[in-house]
């Protein structure tokens, strides 16, 4: 069996898993997880930028040979994940994403984005902050739809030709819908479409009399 030629990075890019390396014969490689490239003799390491490594691994290729070992993360398989990701979770989550359709975005499968949340604290916390602050926002339309609300509006007119602004005040009346729900959700006990009475009989006395 042929021994492998150990090699050293000697050039990598922090946004990318892409690496350069050189062999022991001083033959430079890119790497991206298992697939590997060698790179032409003529070309000269420092002019080499990230697009044209990805060019050379045929990246597209490469991500697809390479998802199935991050999906199984067997031994500690190179992950998909990057630091970019975060802040598009949280927006996304801010929309109502739910974990599925974050898998679906970034394109990858579902407990994909839970080993990330665990692996990445960060990329977790962002999930976090987008779902609350959406969960929140919601929530405090439902509470100024249940009790009616108010807001300021310009309405314009047509003054003899001449666009004439009026600032009026725009009124809501409460909505028993939302009410409603809001009180089924925050008080279930009392709230509930049916209430349950419990009653105690109590007798002082046989209701019949002895034999």
């Amino acid at each position: 069996m042929k021994k492998q030629s150990k090699s050293s990075i000697v050039k990598e890019w922090k946004s990318s898993d892409v690496k350069i390396k050189k062999n022991s014969k001083g033959l430079l490689w890119v790497f991206l997880g298992k697939e590997k490239v060698k790179l032409p003799k003529d070309l000269k390491l420092k002019s080499i930028t990230l697009s044209q490594a990805e060019g050379f691994l045929g990246l597209d290729k490469a991500l697809n040979n390479l998802a199935d070992d991050v999906e199984k993360n067997k031994g500690g398989g190179v992950s998909l994940y990057k630091s970019g990701y975060d802040e598009q979770a949280r927006k996304l989550c801010l929309l109502g994403a739910t974990d599925i359709e974050l898998a679906d975005f970034f394109g990858v499968v579902e407990s994909t984005i839970n080993k990330w949340k665990l692996d990445f604290p960060s990329f977790s916390e962002s999930i976090k902050k987008g779902k609350e602050y959406a969960d929140a926002n919601v929530a405090n339309k439902l509470y100024n739809r249940a009790l009616g609300y108010e807001h300021k509006e310009d309405k314009i007119f047509n003054d003899q030709g001449i666009p004439l602004i009026v600032p009026t005040v725009k009124h809501y009346p409460p909505d028993t819908t939302a009410a409603i729900f809001w009180l089924k959700n925050r008080q279930p006990s009392k709230w509930r479409d049916k209430q349950e009475v419990e009653t105690t009989l109590k007798v002082e006395q046989p209701l019949f009399g002895d034999d």
